[in-house]
């Protein structure tokens, strides 16, 4: 039996895109923006649509309009479209559409945070007069 070392591709750092994308990770979104007013609309929305959506939504919010709309344009149809749309929600409102769209009510899948937050802090409470009584 022949012994057979598996090769693991090693990333390349030499990669405009790969170095982008690790560039706007890095960063709070108006940073990211910062970087991407100066880098090829074609290259920054392959960076952008590596990233989480929320994210990316957040940093076209922070680009210049004339800036934003030559990235969106250089994005497939689907993609302009779901950015476009994304921009269209307010924040915090997501969550509960999708939970509306799969069927789910969106106050009952929030009571698990209400619960947790309601016990601790109840226990914060408890601990806290434990300790003012023991002094």
């Amino acid at each position: 039996m022949q012994n057979k070392t598996l090769s693991v591709p090693q990333p390349n750092n030499n990669d405009p895109h790969r170095r982008l994308v690790a560039r706007l990770k890095a960063c709070p979104p108006h940073q990211a923006a910062a970087v991407l007013v100066s880098a090829e609309s074609s290259l920054a929305c392959e960076a952008l649509a590596e990233l989480n959506p929320s994210f990316t939504q957040d940093i076209l919010s922070a680009l210049p309009e004339g800036r934003r709309q030559a990235i969106i344009n250089s994005a497939t149809p689907q993609l302009a479209r779901q950015w476009e749309r994304n921009r269209s929600f307010e924040a915090g409102t997501i969550v509960p559409l999708t939970l509306k769209r799969f069927g789910t009510d969106p106050a009952t899948a929030s009571s698990i945070f209400l619960t947790t937050a309601t016990d601790i802090v109840s226990m914060g409470l408890l601990l806290g007069l434990a300790t003012i009584l023991i002094r």
